[in-house]
């Protein structure tokens, strides 16, 4: 193949050679006026005439798509026939550079990977766009460990792009190509099934299928994959079935969705547990308003001098367990945070109330005794001096003033009147 390396396209001059893939290979780029630095992928196809306007529609599609998760096209043309696309470089490579073949990734690894990547996917399939090449080698980490789909319609342009290495390229593809894209009828489903193959290889550390082109074809039209648990025996039931749901050979059997498939694994993996209330519960909006109605009343409390309890203070599910469930819609009831919490939170109301009379009454009782004491109304006529100024120092605790002393008059004499 041609090395490129020094030449430019469009307004890039190309550094060295980043990677070679079945359709292109990619060069790091670098931008004559800005030198700012871009992936630019040189197509193996030539185009001959019918087939460019193809390939420009096609490219002008990819660069609407606009996501986190999707690498975005910057610019595309064709340079002495050669088709090129500059998209974003992405400097940390790909997902099969980071776990090469053979290698066994954490459930939890996985749950988050498969958000990820059917993020980008749900709104590309949003738009009526498939991608069509979905595989390790075309998942790339960007600059903050985010994953980044590459490659977006690539498979489709180099089609377009008349090329006699297109059917020498799905050797390495094929693997995991849905059933109905190898009859040459893809759709969004089928995204669905290459994504089910990559979550059953990072789980085993191994594809569901192997051998030639031609026996991979068949295996993917009628053999069912071995269990994963028979790889991984700690792996729950319920995400084993979900991969396989996915890999469905009837597309129609699959979910209905990738983001529903990615929502499953994590919820049968048991990585993040949520409840799941039943059809018959509470709705959303009425949970909602509880909360909403629970805060207002703690804040009225709070204005009126009432301090409530620690676990009052945050969120009102606080003290309360939490509900765990890795079920589906089907199953016993769970009972809603407002339901459950209102009568503790009625009896702790109670206890406050009464809690702040005792105080205010202590408080009245212990003002007017030290009143009292200042200015000597408790103090009995027939207490000594000495007993009066002890009696202050131990009450009081601090020097105060002595107390104006009481004279005592002195009796008059009795008198005695003649006989």
């Amino acid at each position: 193949m041609a090395d490129y390396t020094g030449r430019q396209f469009g307004h890039y001059r190309l550094l060295r050679l980043l990677g070679q893939g079945g359709f292109a290979d990619v060069y790091l780029g670098e931008h004559i006026h800005l030198g700012s630095f871009a992936a630019i992928k040189i197509l193996y196809a030539r185009l001959v005439d019918e087939y460019r306007e193809r390939f420009i529609n096609e490219a002008r599609t990819l660069a609407h798509l606009s996501h986190p998760h999707i690498i975005r096209l910057l610019d595309f043309g064709i340079e002495d026939e050669i088709p090129f696309l500059i998209m974003e470089y992405a400097p940390h490579g790909t997902l099969r550079q980071r776990h090469p073949p053979k290698t066994k990734l954490p459930l939890s690894t996985v749950v988050d990977y498969m958000n990820q990547i059917a993020d980008g996917l749900q709104y590309a399939h949003e738009h009526k766009l498939i991608h069509r090449d979905l595989k390790p080698s075309n998942i790339l980490i960007g600059p903050r460990n985010n994953l980044l789909l590459s490659d977006f319609g690539v498979a489709l342009i180099a089609q377009a792009a008349y090329s006699q290495s297109v059917e020498n390229s799905l050797v390495g593809t094929v693997a995991y190509v849905a059933p109905e894209q190898l009859k040459g009828k893809p759709q969004l489903a089928s995204d669905q099934y290459s994504l089910g193959i990559i979550a059953y290889e990072w789980l085993c550390g191994t594809r569901p299928f192997q051998g030639t082109l031609l026996e991979m074809w068949a295996q993917h039209q009628s053999t069912v994959p071995a269990p994963l648990r028979q790889y991984v025996a700690d792996l729950p039931p319920e995400a084993e079935q979900v991969v396989l749901t996915a890999l469905a050979k009837d597309p129609g059997q699959r979910f209905a969705s990738v983001r529903e498939f990615a929502a499953a694994l994590e919820a049968a993996s048991g990585v993040e547990k949520v409840a799941v209330a039943p059809a018959q519960s509470m709705p959303l909006s009425e949970q909602a308003q509880i909360a909403q109605n629970d805060r207002i009343k703690l804040k009225a409390m709070h204005k009126e001098g009432h301090t409530p309890l620690p676990a009052d203070i945050t969120d009102p599910d606080a003290a309360e367990p939490h509900v765990t469930s890795n079920t589906t819609n089907e199953g016993p009831s769970i009972p809603q945070p407002g339901a459950s919490i209102a009568p503790a939170r009625r009896g702790r109301n109670k206890m406050i109330g009464v809690a702040t009379i005792v105080a205010v009454v202590l408080l009245l009782l212990t003002s007017t005794l030290v009143y009292a004491i200042k200015g000597g109304g408790l103090m009995s006529s027939s207490t000594p001096p000495q007993q009066q100024a002890s009696n202050e120092n131990k009450i009081v605790g601090k020097e105060m003033p002595s107390p104006t002393p009481t004279h005592h008059a002195a009796p008059l004499p009795r008198r005695i009147s003649a006989a």
